[in-house]
């Protein structure tokens, strides 16, 4: 199926570009105003509904000091990653007691 045209681009054009995944972690959504997440919910609920089904995966954080990654070609920097080194917590993933506000002072909070 084709992916419809809005105004020149694919509706995710911007958002998405040159990457194959969104990841949204768990505290961000949850800070999120309430009828926001059961926008989402919807969303989420629409797409199981049309038999969508997509693979677990595991998710590491790419900041500084987060992780590491051996490439498959140390002599070609666009090569893919080969190994993947945790040097810390991802602060994020922290979901119960985490601060969204500590972790991103620009949020403007549930409105």
């Amino acid at each position: 199926m084709a992916m419809p045209i809005v105004d020149g681009r694919l509706p995710l054009e911007g958002r998405l570009y040159r990457t194959p995944y969104l990841v949204l972690p768990r505290l961000a959504i949850e800070a999120m105003p309430v009828e926001w997440q059961r926008r989402l919910e919807a969303l989420l609920v629409e797409a199981d509904d049309t038999g969508l089904v997509t693979p677990e995966y595991y998710v590491l954080n790419a900041d500084p000091g987060c992780t590491s990654t051996q490439p498959n070609d140390s002599e070609d920097p666009t090569s893919w990653p080969r190994e993947f080194y945790i040097q810390s917590q991802d602060p994020w993933a922290n979901y119960r007691h985490g601060d969204v506000k500590a972790l991103n002072p620009e949020f403007k909070g549930a409105a």
